[in-house]
């Protein structure tokens, strides 16, 4: 009983651990490369990737085409309601015309395909969309800021905005990231495996070889007794004959 008790106290110490490290290391390196790779294959063959394109508008009022410090200032108070305006019903309604997009396109679908934002200590706004189909992403955020700078000015009675980046096609894909995913699974797969063999290691209280008993009772094996194989019964032989 003591012996037992002072094995599952060392497998729960950190020389414990180790010790049970060092025995599952390759199994664990097996777990989560199967893991990882099975999960590696799922994300680049059966998950539909999705793209990103961004456009940028630049907002501040100019007169005479010299810039001043007042138009800084409206400018940089007008960004939050550019913003909001950008994402409105309008606005989302007039683009969609414009790409002539089908019915499944709703406000809200569209709306959350939208990303609208204001970098900090900047007079620009960044206008991102995110798509399963490249090309169409590159078309709303051109056909969006196309209708900002001209609703904008209207709305707002100020300048036009200046459309200082558009869209384009350029692969530049988000999701998902097949190598992140693959090397996560592999870490969680080894992972799994040592909590498994732990826990397994935890639990039973035997001794199953010589590094056992020097690594869990600190003592040493002066010398070891085969078990001698066990001879089969030798049956009785069979009389024959008749007797006299």
């Amino acid at each position: 009983m003591v012996q037992k008790k002072t094995e599952t106290e060392f497998k729960k110490s950190l020389a414990g651990l180790v010790y049970i490290l060092k025995k599952c290391f390759l199994g664990m390196v097996i777990c989560g490369v199967i893991i990882g790779g099975i999960v590696g294959v799922i994300s680049k063959t059966f998950i539909t990737p999705k793209y990103s394109a961004m456009s940028a508008l630049y907002i501040v009022s100019a007169s005479d085409s010299v810039l001043k410090l007042a138009d800084l200032e409206v400018g940089s108070s007008l960004t939050s309601d550019y913003i909001y305006l950008i994402t409105s019903r309008p606005f989302i309604t007039e683009m969609k015309e414009q790409l002539d997009l089908g019915p499944e396109y709703t406000y809200r679908k569209l709306t959350d395909m939208i990303t609208v934002a204001n970098p900090n200590d900047t007079h620009a706004i960044e206008i991102t969309v995110v798509s399963e189909d490249e090309k169409l992403a590159a078309d709303m955020c051109n056909a969006l800021a196309e209708v900002s700078v001209t609703r904008l000015a209207d709305i707002m009675e100020s300048s036009h905005p200046k459309i200082t980046e558009y869209a384009a096609v350029r692969g530049n894909m988000i999701s998902p990231n097949s190598t992140l995913n693959a090397f996560v699974s592999f870490i969680l797969g080894m992972l799994i495996y040592f909590i498994i063999v732990y826990m397994k290691s935890v639990s039973d209280d035997t001794v199953k070889s010589t590094e056992d008993i020097e690594t869990l009772l600190e003592l040493s094996v002066l010398g070891m007794v085969n078990v001698a194989p066990r001879k089969k019964s030798q049956k009785p032989a069979k009389k024959t004959g008749k007797l006299d």
